[in-house]
């Protein structure tokens, strides 16, 4: 039976880990562009999810079998996910990273798509 869980979430260390990203010179244009604009003037871990929720990435968290999930989602479909024992683990790192390259992957992916078209 699945539960109801929310994982613990260092909103300054998720921020921190973004803004780094958005910082290497080898990443796209497109992808740091779209980013800011959504996360300057704002606050960056919502503003950043938001972004997320806008190219259908989803995040579901729920504990089965007295393991803690966390599911990334993309258009609907499970892309990854996390497992974990401990419900107070600080999983603020790894879902950064994670929802970081899913949506670098959705922005270059619409960008071609609206180009073809």
């Amino acid at each position: 039976m699945k539960k109801v869980f929310t994982p613990v979430i260092n909103t300054s260390s998720f921020e921190e880990l973004i803004l780094k990203k958005q910082g290497n010179e080898g990443n796209s244009t497109l992808v740091i562009s779209t980013i800011d604009e959504k996360i300057k003037n704002t606050d960056i871990y919502a503003g950043f999810i938001n972004l997320c929720q806008e190219f259908n990435i989803e995040v579901q968290n729920f504990m089965q079998d007295d393991f803690c999930h966390v599911v990334i989602s993309v258009n609907g479909t499970g892309s990854l996910s996390m497992m974990y024992e401990d419900p107070f683990t600080d999983i603020s790192i790894d879902l950064a990273s994670v929802l970081y390259r899913e949506l670098s992957i959705q922005i270059k992916k619409r960008d071609f798509i609206q180009k073809i078209l």
